[in-house]
């Protein structure tokens, strides 16, 4: 089985996720104030950085812009691209704050909030995720729980089936059951593993226990008789 292992992973995404939301929220509140205090002016891409990257070249593009005093600015773009997002000689919108102007951006959604966006999306994906999994085995354990007690059971033949990820395949057992009272076919799955468990499937009924008024959605798969991985 891999209930251990799923709660190590569970806790790291949970861990991870939280840390970069609120990384994200911290950045995101500099990015406020820095929306707040800042002011907008007109700039000019006067060139293209170039540099290499895995993707061949990219490119950031060098503006040009005279700030609240009159006198000009120049810095260069802290996201590039391939190919270039901008020509030389396009003008552009520039955001900076007034006494700080070597730390302009352009002024665009994905220069000034895309770390921010970044970091809290993966912080929301990990700790969805993370969450997803424990909610699941919380809810396995209670039916595990309740349905001996309040549901019926049934034994039907399973067979082995496999997920293929990389880097790692999953294994887990499938039943299907035709149910002559609503005339439907159900398919139910049990809990993944990292061992085949087709040898321990032969000449064998598998249990599952199903709340009749809803075997779809509320069942379980009594998968104990296979040996605990070490």
């Amino acid at each position: 089985m891999r209930k251990k292992s799923e709660r190590n992973t569970a806790i790291v995404l949970l861990v991870v996720g939280t840390l970069l939301l609120g990384v994200g929220i911290w950045l995101f509140m500099g990015k406020l104030e820095f929306v707040d205090h800042s002011t907008v002016a007109d700039g000019v891409v006067t060139d293209l950085e170039s540099s290499s990257s895995k993707n061949g070249r990219t490119y950031r593009p060098v503006v040009t812009f005279q700030d609240s005093g009159g006198h000009e600015q120049t810095f260069v773009s802290s996201m590039g691209s391939s190919p270039a997002s901008y020509e030389v000689g396009e003008s552009v919108k520039v955001r900076y704050e007034p006494g700080k102007p070597s730390m302009a951006v352009i002024d665009s959604f994905w220069e000034v909030w895309g770390i921010v966006t970044v970091v809290a999306g993966f912080g929301s994906i990990f700790l969805a995720i993370g969450t997803g999994i424990i909610y699941a085995a919380i809810r396995t354990n209670r039916l595990r729980k309740e349905l001996p007690k309040t549901g019926r059971m049934i034994e039907l033949p399973g067979r082995a089936e496999r997920v293929q990820t990389k880097p790692k395949t999953d294994f887990f057992v499938r039943l299907e059951w035709h149910n002559t009272e609503d005339g439907k076919l159900y398919v139910f799955d049990s809990e993944k593993f990292y061992f085949d468990p087709a040898p321990f499937l032969t000449n064998r009924l598998v249990q599952v226990w199903i709340d009749p008024q809803n075997p779809k959605k509320r069942h379980y798969v009594d998968v104990s008789f296979l040996p605990v991985e070490a």
